[in-house]
């Protein structure tokens, strides 16, 4: 199914970096998006996914993905076997809010 938020579709990705609590993604708009669960990416290094744009994101009961303007897709799973709690992706805007993708 097509991801409803549009809180980083077509903006531009200021920063990308791992961390020991995942993939923390930083955007033009002062959002970030910080992946928990396992994921993969088609992509050189990190840092390579800085100036690209997330085009669309689609969810399955067993991934989400995010297709970025170059081709390159960030996949996260969200089976259950890979949950490593609390949460399994989380958006955090510039003015605090915070958006959980369990």
């Amino acid at each position: 199914m097509q991801h409803s938020d549009n809180n980083i579709i077509n903006t531009a990705i200021e920063s990308a970096f791992e961390s020991p609590d995942g993939l923390a993604i930083g955007f033009a708009n002062g959002w970030w998006l910080n992946i928990k669960n396992a994921y993969s990416y088609n992509a050189g290094p990190t840092e390579s996914l800085v100036g690209k744009i997330i085009l669309y994101i689609n969810e399955s009961s067993d991934d989400i993905n995010y297709i970025l303007s170059d081709g390159t897709i960030i996949t996260v799973d969200v089976t259950d076997e890979a949950f490593s709690g609390p949460e399994a992706v989380v958006m955090i805007g510039p003015s605090g809010n915070i958006v959980v993708f369990p």
